[in-house]
């Protein structure tokens, strides 16, 4: 099991932060790029490979993120409505993933099958968006990193519309 940590800057136009472990040391780099609409997304490395890249497309009627990984692997993430209820539908590399838990929130438990692979978890008294990731499947975490950052921008627009 490993713990990873996400801080975005409160204030951004384009945002480049670190992703923490449990000792508190670098180990990724999310960047995001400024745009108008959309959402680009890069994660590296420590020595500043990317390791993948997250697009959101930008004419669905529900969010949808295509991610692309440096194996040539890919993961897409779909924002689903259901009687009342947000879902999340995931396919990483032809694997089925689910997410259970409370969307205003951001607590998620990740399945694979009836497996738990991961939890994300939003700290909530924190200025900008704070969360804990942990893994518990290490061959799932560069999808549940991504995963972190799709699912937090789907938060987010909703929240933005639902301000407005």
């Amino acid at each position: 099991m490993k713990n990873y940590y996400f801080k975005e800057n409160l204030f951004k136009i384009t945002d480049h932060y670190p992703i923490l472990d449990d000792d508190r040391r670098e180990v990724y780099y999310v960047d995001q790029d400024f745009t108008f609409i959309g959402y680009d997304v890069k994660i590296s490395d420590i020595n500043g490979n990317e390791i993948l890249k997250i697009e959101k497309e930008v004419f669905s009627l529900l969010q949808k993120f295509n991610v692309n990984f440096s194996d040539g692997k890919f993961m897409r993430v779909e924002s689903k409505i259901s009687f009342l209820v947000r879902r999340i539908g995931i396919d990483y590399n032809g694997e089925s993933l689910r997410l259970e838990g409370q969307f205003p929130d951001l607590n998620f438990e990740i399945y694979k099958g009836d497996k738990v692979i991961g939890e994300i978890e939003k700290t909530f008294f924190a200025l900008a968006d704070t969360y804990r990731l942990t893994v518990y499947d290490e061959k799932y975490t560069e999808a549940l990193l991504a995963l972190t950052l799709c699912v937090n921008n789907i938060k987010d627009t909703a929240s933005k519309r639902n301000s407005n």
